[in-house]
């Protein structure tokens, strides 16, 4: 019986997708398939995919029209046996370890799911933010872990740094056609565990592409954010009423991140969402200022919207070096 199954949507990574099938495949514990799912790559992804096959018979390759990556995870989730799921992105890397450690938590603590922190990766360099090793080993219950999940400081809706009872998919799939998919489903997922285990130790190293927010256009999808922790904070006002004002700060959060990605390009043209978010920006800035949900810079940043819009868009300028 496989234990894990890990699942790596694959799509346009040739320069990337060695370095993170072997940090996989070198994983110290054994006991996992791996699942790629070609998700209609126009580079080598595929055929470096095809190579691995005859290399070792834990992998499993799928290859697919491109529809995106949450369909691909779909794909991965319904062509899986393990009796844990697991998933990385392409263009990343794990430590040798991190499967194991995973693991053992997830048995320890009797929980649905680990988690692990991450490394985030800049140019070859590796960082790692001290503030987050504060919290020790530990168990949460779903509520606390869905709290701290949608606040996002230590733990984050992120993915590919878990470990997941298989359950949980039964009736969970990610949003297709949608980006942000891991804020649509990771804070739904802690709601509907026992228990979810937490492990200070980086082991997930997030590589950060070259991609400033000024140096792509607007895309519709780039307003999924804004939907993503809408939807959450509906399911909080239904099944989790006192946490109902966490996840409507959250919204306020995506409302700043769109509008950071809008303001500042040249076709949005819909300059009447553009004020309706400021001016709900401005109307909560007292909620904004005192919630943990938002970091010291961009509560700065809805000071410099509440003073003045012109020093907003300049501080923007400074530091997207547009």
């Amino acid at each position: 019986m496989v234990e894990i199954s890990i699942i790596v949507p694959v799509f346009n990574v040739e320069k990337y997708i060695n370095k993170c099938i072997d940090s996989i495949l070198m994983q110290t514990f054994s006991n996992f398939e791996l699942i790629l799912v070609d998700d209609g790559s126009t580079d080598n992804s595929g055929k470096i995919c095809d190579e691995y096959l005859g290399k070792d018979n834990r992998i499993k390759v799928i290859h697919q029209k491109n529809s995106g990556l949450s369909c691909a995870r779909n794909v991965g989730i319904e062509n899986s046996t393990g009796n844990f799921l697991g998933f990385v992105d392409s263009d990343d890397y794990l430590e040798g370890d991190m499967y194991q450690i995973l693991y053992d938590d997830i048995k320890h603590f009797d929980a649905d799911i680990s988690i692990c922190q991450f490394y985030d990766e800049y140019d070859g360099k590796r960082y790692f933010n001290n503030r987050k090793s504060k919290i020790k080993r530990c168990v949460f219950d779903n509520i606390s872990a869905f709290k701290f999940t949608v606040e996002g400081n230590f733990l984050t809706v992120n993915a590919v740094n878990k470990l997941y009872s298989r359950r949980l998919f039964d009736n969970v799939r990610y949003p297709v056609g949608k980006t942000y998919e891991d804020a649509f489903v990771t804070p739904i997922l802690m709601f509907n565990s026992k228990r979810i285990s937490y492990n200070p130790l980086p082991k997930y190293v997030y590589v950060h592409r070259k991609n400033s927010i000024t140096s792509s256009e607007y895309n519709p999808s780039d307003f999924c954010i804004i939907e993503a922790y809408e939807n959450i904070f509906l399911f909080a006002k239904k099944n989790i009423p006192s946490l109902s004002c966490t996840a409507y700060q959250k919204c306020l959060y995506s409302y700043s991140s769109f509008l950071d990605k809008v303001i500042l390009i040249k076709n949005f043209k819909n300059k009447n969402l553009i004020n309706k978010i400021i001016k709900i920006l401005k109307r909560n800035s007292l909620n904004i200022l005192t919630s943990n949900c938002f970091s010291w810079k961009k509560k700065l940043k809805i000071i410099f919207i509440k003073i003045n819009l012109k020093l907003y868009k300049f501080i923007l300028k400074l530091v997207y070096k547009r």
